[in-house]
């Protein structure tokens, strides 16, 4: 019987989410699920769960049935199983492999939230019985809008109805000023279409139900519970000289971003700098992370679908990063596919991680639905306060830099600025920053433990990590993509952003190819133009790819070919390998044929 632990914990995780496919495998997970499960994750999501509890979990993913929870033992990372109440959000037969989405609710950690929740609503209430400001409330699912305020501690609705019967009465009965209807109008298309953040002032006598004409100022918010469900809130404050007009009527706009609803730059910049001088003035021990945040490659995107359609990502991708950083940092806009975080609400680097690994898979996910067609992805550069600085311009060229290398790096990932890897980044030329991020920063001693602790890890492990190291000597070591061919030639993995997905290993069945191996089954190929005139098939296929230089190691195990391991490079990005760079390859291939 499993030890299932019911010890509370204060940071305990009570909720989490992740997509499956119908062989369980785990697509993606949302920040609380690699909080909660850890980032070590296995192939399948079935490796987690208890034994016993595996045939209960696998008849309700095939059960079709939304609503219908389980409850199952799940191993989390501390080494412990927790009693899990799973259920479906919704599944996706429209993929060539059926998805899943789930939500998990930790039972333990849930009751101790929901009592917590208990407590502070009824203190909140008693809060709200002083609030002279009325609410309203809009749920998207249900079409209603709902004005109500609290009084004695109970809830007192004034309005409950559909919006589009209440935008009609309103009307029609004469509460709003002639003037003013264009601008009620107004809020409620603000209203229907989910408007991030709005503030607008109506002249009406909707409150006194045609007896007094106020001014209300409707201030509204669109905002997502943990299990996906949209809805505005917002409250109405009565103006009529009760209230300071100018302190509500001075909104957001002039800090805001007009195209996303984020911070502008000038405002995001100042408050970036207030933080940080803030935090310096009071002397606290707190971290402050820094993020410069780019979509990967969206030149194309305008080019290819238009001005129109590029807006369009620009906004849904500022919605989802609000979204994501939440309370615990600020966002902004910085200039036209660029934007600037700044996370207050983390520790550690190893949060930041879990945070970043899990914003970069949704948005990848939120973008897909623009067109699935085309692979958003996003490049992050990183620095940290007061590890790496202690004022605004250190940390934002420090995180501009890492940028920079991340681009240089093949783009769709994060780097965290490390001095002893990255070097002096502040005083570098941009140009020359790619000198910083060349794998030879590396010492040969330093390559060499790097390949003993993947040997170490592929003993212990065996193929199931095979992916993952091979992703991490692709960081590692300063390459932009991997092949892999099987002992047939056929390309059996791709790491890395091809520009082509179908690679064909036609040219590796060629004889006089297969020469350019050396003895040690080693081809470099610095230039892949100079091979044009000598192997037209293979230039055909490094330049659709775009590979512009290649190192080819043969997988070979007691003599016996087992396929070929390509290392490339990209565009302009033409990589002179070392002879020490070559060897720490060909021992790395070496290992992983024990494995293939």
């Amino acid at each position: 019987m499993a030890q299932v632990s019911t010890n509370m914990i204060n940071n305990d995780i009570v909720e989490a989410s992740c997509v499956i496919d119908d062989k369980y495998s785990i697509i993606m997970g949302d920040e609380r699920f690699y909080g909660m499960i850890g980032k070590e994750l296995p192939n399948s999501l079935l490796n987690l769960l208890y034994l016993d509890d595996r045939e209960i979990f696998c008849n309700f993913i095939l059960d079709m049935e939304i609503n219908k929870p389980v409850v199952v033992r799940v191993k989390v990372k501390k080494g412990t199983y927790r009693w899990i109440l799973v259920r479906k959000l919704n599944i996706d037969l429209k993929k060539e492999h059926k998805e899943i989405n789930l939500m998990f609710h930790d039972v333990v950690a849930q009751n101790n939230t929901f009592k917590i929740y208990y407590d502070n609503t009824r203190k909140y209430r008693a809060f709200m019985n002083y609030v002279r400001d009325k609410f309203f409330e809009y749920e998207f699912g249900a079409d209603l809008i709902t004005i109500y305020m609290y009084v004695n501690g109970r809830c007192e609705i004034f309005e409950k109805d559909t919006l589009d019967e209440w935008e009609k009465r309103v009307v029609r009965l004469g509460f709003i000023e002639t003037a003013d209807i264009d601008m009620f109008h107004r809020l409620c298309s603000n209203i229907r279409d989910g408007v991030d953040v709005f503030s607008i002032n109506v002249h009406t006598s909707l409150m006194s139900k045609g007896f007094r004409m106020d001014t209300l100022n409707f201030r509204g918010e669109t905002i997502v519970d943990a299990t996906g469900k949209v809805m505005v809130a917002g409250l109405i404050t009565e103006m009529n000289g009760r209230y300071d007009l100018k302190s509500i009527m001075i909104g957001n706009d002039a800090n805001k971003d007009s195209a996303t609803g984020l911070l502008n730059k000038r405002a995001v910049t100042d408050d970036v700098h207030d933080i940080i001088q803030n935090a310096n003035s009071t002397k606290e021990a707190k971290k402050l992370f820094l993020m410069i945040i780019d979509i990967d490659n969206f030149k194309s995107v305008n080019d290819t679908y238009g001005h129109r359609f590029g807006d369009e990502v620009i906004a849904d991708f500022a919605s989802e990063l609000r979204r994501t950083v939440g309370e615990r940092g600020i966002a902004g806009r910085i200039g036209g596919d660029e934007f600037m975080c700044l996370l207050t609400d983390y520790n550690t680097i190893e949060e930041v991680r879990v945070f970043l690994t899990a914003i970069r898979s949704k948005l990848r996910i939120e973008l897909a639905k623009k067109n699935p067609e085309y692979t958003f992805t996003v490049s992050i550069g990183i620095s940290a306060y007061p590890d790496n600085g202690t004022d605004y311009d250190t940390l934002f060229k420090l995180a501009d830099g890492c940028l920079y290398i991340a681009k240089e790096k093949g783009k769709d990932r994060f780097i965290i600025y490390t001095p002893e890897i990255h070097g002096d980044l502040i005083n570098s030329d941009t140009k020359l920053r790619n000198l910083h991020i060349s794998a030879n920063f590396m010492k040969p001693i330093d390559k060499l433990d790097m390949i003993a602790d993947l040997n170490d890890k592929l003993l212990k492990e065996g193929r199931c990590v095979l992916d993952k190291v091979l992703e991490d000597i692709m960081n590692r070591m300063d390459i932009h993509g991997i092949l892999v061919f099987d002992k047939e030639k056929n390309c059996d993995k791709i790491f890395g952003h091809y520009k082509v997905t179908n690679i064909d290993g036609e040219f590796l069945k060629d004889d006089k190819y297969i020469e350019l191996f050396d003895s040690h089954g080693v081809n470099v190929i610095f230039n892949t133009a100079a091979i044009a005139g000598d192997f037209p098939k293979a230039y055909t296929v490094f330049s659709e790819a775009d590979i512009c230089s290649t190192l080819q190691i043969k997988l070979l195990k007691d003599g016996e070919f087992r396929g070929v391991i390509c290392f490339d490079t990209f565009g302009e990005h033409k990589r002179k390998w070392s002879e020490t760079d070559i060897c720490t390859m060909y021992m790395f291939v070496r290992i992983i044929a024990n494995v293939y």
